[in-house]
């Protein structure tokens, strides 16, 4: 067996950065409310605005490969957008930047996603879970950082400028300019894969990123409205669930050679599907809190696992990274609306349980996209 290929630092680190920009609006929120004098609309406004650019982004790699921007100028454009929301005087500045933020980091990631699942070829599953472990650990260590600032007596605009330097710094080190410029020699398409392959197997990411966003969003509420937990307590509940999605993004690294990409995957949904049960069945914080970190050790994998499961699928792994990103843009605005929908009729509880229903599509999608019916590169 030839040995696996040494693959780009950067390219790893692309996501530990998003995760950071992922979670921005959400970590700044009450500062950005009590600074610039605006409410919850406001703030799911800046969310929905920056996931738009976060979609447009995603979609232009694959859509407008030649236009769309390269790593280096996706760092820059994603630094400057930062940059500039850390010094807006008010909400509207603020706005159309979260706009550019988002367009600028997904285009990076995306471009950085399909470079490092094309370079790594057969082993990409194993790249693609190396990869995201560092996104979850980044996800973990920016709200820990972010704290530590707000302690030190800096405001809200502090964690903006913390993404910022962390965007200059990572275009700092792309002193390789090829990274993220592949030749069409590179691109060339796969084996055919069974028609209707393609959307299936990029579902399975894209309703990864819906549940792996709902839960945490909906979680604190849940835990403190309905369970009657403290604030603090809540708090700690969600921070009980990103541990959990870092811990099956470890395991499944680590797991792939053994188990293999099928039933890992397989595995991975049917952790998510029990914890959705338990979640139904529960009826103290403690359960609560246990059975959405029995999803998020379940949901970890989805997003890794799943783009290599669509690289397969897909023309190229370009495409295949772009579709990802972009359907799950989508899938963590469609999932959470479900829930508010669902509020009119049902309480929060029941209305999270009711998106199980994505992991029973994920599971679908999973056997109708088994390994043995695509052919690999």
């Amino acid at each position: 067996m030839s040995p696996a290929p040494r693959l780009p630092w950067q390219l790893f680190a692309s996501s530990f950065i998003t995760t950071g920009l992922a979670g921005v609006v959400g970590i700044t929120a009450p500062g950005v409310q009590d600074d610039l004098g605006v409410g919850y609309v406001a703030i799911g406004a800046l969310f929905c605005t920056q996931t738009l650019g976060a979609f447009l982004g995603a979609a232009s790699v694959a859509a407008l490969p030649r236009l769309s921007p390269s790593l280096p100028a996706a760092a820059v454009l994603t630094a400057a957008a930062v940059a500039v929301g850390a010094a807006a005087p008010r909400y509207w500045v603020l706005l159309p930047t979260m706009f550019v933020a988002g367009f600028g980091g997904f285009t990076l990631v995306t471009r950085a996603q399909g470079e490092l699942s094309r370079l790594a070829g057969k082993t990409r599953g194993h790249a693609l879970s190396r990869q995201h472990v560092v996104g979850a650990i980044g996800g973990t260590l920016y709200p820990v950082v972010f704290s530590c600032l707000l302690a030190a007596g800096l405001g809200w605009r502090s964690g903006f400028v913390l993404l910022a330097v962390t965007y200059v710094l990572y275009r700092l080190s792309l002193v390789h300019g090829r990274i993220g410029h592949s030749s069409a020699a590179a691109d060339a398409a796969p084996a055919h894969a069974r028609t209707g392959s393609v959307a299936w197997a990029v579902s399975i990411p894209a309703l990864g990123v819906g549940i792996q966003t709902t839960i945490p969003l909906w979680l604190p509420t849940l835990l403190r409205d309905s369970f009657g937990a403290s604030e603090a307590s809540a708090s700690v509940g969600a921070g009980v669930y990103f541990l959990a999605v870092l811990g099956g993004r470890v395991a499944a690294a680590r797991l792939l050679s053994r188990l293999g990409e099928d039933r890992e995957l397989q595995l991975s949904v049917v952790l998510v599907l029990a914890g959705y049960g338990l979640l139904a069945l529960s009826g103290s914080a403690v359960t609560a809190t246990a059975a959405c970190a029995v999803i998020g050790f379940g949901v970890g994998p989805l997003l890794p696992l799943g783009v290599s499961r669509a690289a397969r699928a897909a023309s190229t792994d370009r495409v295949a990274s772009s579709l990802v990103m972009a359907m799950g843009c989508v899938s963590q605005i469609l999932l959470p609306a479900v829930v508010v929908a669902l509020l009119v009729a049902v309480d929060l509880h029941a209305a999270l349980c009711v998106t199980a229903l994505a992991g029973a599509v994920a599971l679908v999608a999973v056997r109708r996209t088994s390994a043995s019916t695509l052919t690999a590169p």
